[in-house]
Formats: C-alpha cells, structure tokens, sequence
C-alpha cells in the first residue's frame, strides 16, 4: 500500500471519528436534565428512546447544532418545554422529532427553515410562534396536538403548509403569511377553527365562506367549516381538490356550473345528506364521497361523467337516485350497492299501490 494513500485513509478515519464526536447518537437511560455541549452539531435519530426519564433539555451558549433529527424526542412523557433559541445554526427539525411527547411550549430560532412531517403530532404543544425564516410546515406537523394558538412572524418566508397539517387541532383563527404559495390537503379538516386570513392580502388565495380557493386556477383547496350547515360552492370554481371538504360536517352542497373536477377523497366521510352532480362534471375522482353514511339521495345529470374507483362506496344508506340509465351500471361498479336500486323501486311501488 502507498505511504501516501495510507497516510489518507488514516486521516480520513480520524475525521469521522471527530465528526462522530460532534454528533449526539443516544441519551443516556438515566438522564433526567440534559445539557447539550455547544460542539454537538446533530441530535441523532431516536436519541432519547431509552431515555423515559428525560424532564429537560437545554442547549449551552453559542451551540453548534444544525439539525434535530427524526423522532428524536418523540415519546418523552416528561418534557414540557424547551427553548431552542440559542441554536442560530439549527436550520432543520425532522420527521417527528416530538412526535406524542407532552412538549407545551417550544421556542424556534430565528435559523430554522424546515418543520418536518408530524413533529408536533399528537403532543401536548398549546402555542407557537414560527419565526421568518421558516419556508415549509411539513405534513401533519400538529396533527392531533393540542394546538390553541399559532403565530407567524411578519413578513414570513413560509411557502408551504403540509397536507393535514392543522387538521384535528383546537385553533380557533389563524392568520397566514401572505407568501404562502401551497396548502396541502385537509390541512384544516376538523379543526375548531372560526376564521382564517392573510396578513394583508394573498396573491395565491382568496377566502370566500370558509373555503380557501386558489386565485389563478380557481381551484377550491381547502374548506373549515366546524358545524352542520349548507353550503353553495361559488360559481367560477373549477375543481375541489384532494379532501378539500373531507370529513366536513356540511349537510347539502350547491355545485357551480363551471366545476369540472371533483378530486380524490373530496367529500369522503362527509354528513352530506343530498347530492347533486351537475352535467359540466368531467370526473369524480376515486372515494371522493366514500363513506358518506348519511347520504340519502344522489343526482347525476350527464352519462358523460367519469366515476373512478369506489368514487361512492360504502354509502349504505343511499336509496333515492336519479342519473341516465347508462349510469346505473357504472354506479354499481364504483361502490353503490345493489339494494340502494331496490330500495328506490320498493318505494315507487308502494307509492303507486296506495
């Protein structure tokens, strides 16, 4: 083996040796008050698994760490805070990082750009304030967490929000970044919330009744609505995106005659009581009103519309349906049962014999 080459490898072993150092892989199983040097760059992946005592978690002065990495703290039953304010490298928190931890309150450094999926689902965090910096809020990122209240610094960066990112939460308003460029979907559904605006005003979305609407594509991409209700869906609208109105508690729906598309999971395990497909419906996309178990009667005006996968199953209660007669067999074959016909025939003969 050459001198030389020999001499690189043992300098490259000792680099990652040093490298490794710099890098917190797991927390001691006795731990109860960690204080993180200021040389550890990164907080490894499930670093405190075994740590079940761990209460709290603080950062020496001028800290290295650049990253937080996936489920790091995810399971701690006793940290409720932590403040991360003193890690002006930290620029990234992974995959769910707290993920069903009883974290409360959590303080984010001013160097943060990425939030990671579910790294607040299903904890105990009640309020937060997303600094400037932040451009992306990763999927289901406060999914099911206790999640009052919310703030965005002004003039925010964030240019992207996670499909269910709010879903299941207990916000009651919130006002987004005028920069927001995406909103995944259901990223509200089944939220408390009241309200929703932008800091001034969005030049991708406008907010009309509760439904949040994309201004070029006229896209509908999001609805909260928190009670039963009817609603009309506003005329220009193109297409309800992918769970745009999933799990809504809304009874009755008025489509526009511009809608074209009605997207995946759109309307699935909706309280939709009646329903109306207007003729300008090119397709309903695949379990967009899936498990709608209140669903009584259904309309579908044009034999041109296309039905994709179990786009009506498992809606057992549905009777009342009128559609052309070469629907009916491609209605059964995208989930509607057999006896929902019967039940209708049943009815019209009974009223015909009285």
């Amino acid at each position: 083996m050459p001198f030389l080459f020999y001499l690189a490898l043992i300098e490259a072993r000792e680099k990652r040796k040093a490298e490794n150092s710099e890098i917190l892989h797991e927390i001691n199983a006795s731990t109860v008050d960690l204080l993180v040097p200021s040389y550890i760059t990164v907080i490894e992946k499930g670093a405190s698994m075994n740590a079940t005592l761990l209460t709290s978690v603080k950062f020496e002065p001028f800290s290295s760490l650049t990253r937080i990495g996936k489920y790091a703290f995810a399971n701690c039953p006793r940290i409720r805070t932590i403040d991360l304010s003193l890690c002006n490298n930290l620029w990234i928190i992974q995959e769910g990082a707290f993920f069903n931890s009883s974290l409360e309150i959590v303080t984010l450094p001013s160097s943060l750009k990425y939030i990671e999926n579910s790294v607040f689902e299903l904890s105990n965090i009640s309020q937060i304030e997303i600094p400037r910096s932040v451009i992306v809020i990763g999927e289901k990122c406060f999914f099911k967490s206790s999640l009052q209240q919310i703030t965005f610094q002004k003039h925010s960066l964030l240019s992207e929000i996670g499909p269910n990112s709010f879903a299941e939460t207990f916000l009651f308003s919130i006002t987004l970044p005028d920069n927001l460029k995406n909103i995944g979907y259901s990223a509200f559904t089944r939220s408390q919330l009241h309200s929703i605006s932008f800091e001034t005003k969005s030049n991708y979305f406008e907010i009309n009744n509760k439904m949040i609407i994309r201004s070029q594509t006229k896209q509908l991409v999001a609805s909260f609505y928190y009670e039963q209700e009817s609603i009309t869906i506003p005329d220009g609208i193109t297409e309800i995106s992918k769970g745009g109105f999933l799990l809504s508690p809304i009874e009755d729906c008025k489509f526009p005659s511009s809608l074209l598309y009605i997207r995946e999971r759109a309307f699935a395990v909706s309280q939709l009581v009646n329903l109306t497909i207007p003729s300008s419906v090119k397709l309903i996309d695949k379990y967009a009103f899936h498990n709608c178990y209140q669903l009584r009667s259904l309309v579908i005006e044009s034999e041109n519309t296309v039905l994709a996968d179990n786009c009506f199953g498992s809606n057992f209660q549905l009777c009342g349906i009128n559609c052309p007669i070469k629907m009916i067999d491609r209605l059964m074959k995208v989930g509607i049962q057999p006896f929902s016909f019967q039940k209708c025939i049943s009815k019209i003969s009974e009223k015909n014999m009285s």
